[in-house]
């Protein structure tokens, strides 16, 4: 007997990166990780800032000197917010342009693995689902890849910065804020599990798309046995089980706001 190939090959992202490693690649990338850890470590030195407007304004510093220390905060501000703008700007930009690059040489590689295939593997499959599944998963890496890497990135580097300033300013508050870190980490496991439900609706919306390819290039077929409602059913089925898989993703992702709600 022969062996059954898995039905879904798990890809690193390594490996997706893989794809691309030319210099410019590796030029593109670096940027986008200093742009993706500026930003995020320079968001917590606003809430460092702000600390220091309240503490000069409580009345202990001296008059003559309240106008110094004003001049002090705005160009400390100036500087946070030119460094988050400029961080920002190259995490968006350079990730997009990886994600973009990325996508094009998956479906280059995708089209050419197609053509390379023996007839029998087309008798088998439903060709007109390719258009459909590639462009939609390709999507899917292009988008992960242009803004959802930047932000993780950002996000740690924020979440390491913010917990070295916390413990350095206030660490009995800041051992009160890490006992909740178990909540927030089950909003995050429901998160995941939302995003893994909206996979599933994904390949569902593949299944519809091809079969609606289908039904346009053989509409004369269709049309000489009156087939209409059949088919109209057959793609209704496709949305129902979508919806439903939508609506199992609503309600998971609903409990992470709650956790943080808890948590506050």
């Amino acid at each position: 007997k022969k062996e059954k190939e898995p039905e879904n090959v798990k890809v690193t992202f390594i490996k997706l990166l893989k794809c691309q490693s030319t210099k410019k690649d590796i030029v593109l990338f670096v940027f986008a990780i200093i742009g993706s850890l500026a930003a995020g470590c320079a968001m917590p030195l606003i809430s460092l800032l702000l600390g220091d407007v309240i503490d000069g304004f409580d009345g202990s510093i001296p008059q003559e000197d309240v106008p110094n220390v004003i001049h002090k905060v705005i160009v400390n501000f100036c500087v946070a917010g030119i460094a988050i703008f400029i961080g920002s700007l190259l995490m968006v930009i350079f990730w997009t342009i990886i994600g973009n690059r990325l996508s094009n040489a998956i479906k280059m590689d995708s089209f050419k693995t197609i053509m390379m295939q023996e007839q029998s593997f087309f008798d088998g499959a439903n060709t007109f689902e390719f258009s459909t599944k590639i462009q939609s998963q390709t999507k899917t890496i292009e988008n992960g890849i242009g803004t959802k890497v930047g932000v993780a990135l950002s996000s740690i580097s924020q979440f390491v910065v913010s917990f070295i300033i916390g413990y350095a300013t206030s660490w009995k508050i800041s051992i009160v804020i890490t006992a909740m870190l178990p909540l927030l980490g089950l909003g995050g496991f429901c998160m995941a599990s939302a995003m893994k439900q909206g996979t599933a609706e994904a390949r569902t919306y593949e299944k519809a798309g091809g079969m609606a390819e289908e039904v346009l290039y053989q509409i004369r077929t269709v049309a000489s046995f009156a087939n209409f409602d059949y088919e109209k059913k057959r793609y209704d089925s496709f949305l129902d089980s979508s919806l439903k898989a939508g609506i199992k993703q609503g309600f998971k992702a609903i409990y992470c706001p709650v956790t943080i709600v808890c948590t506050a």
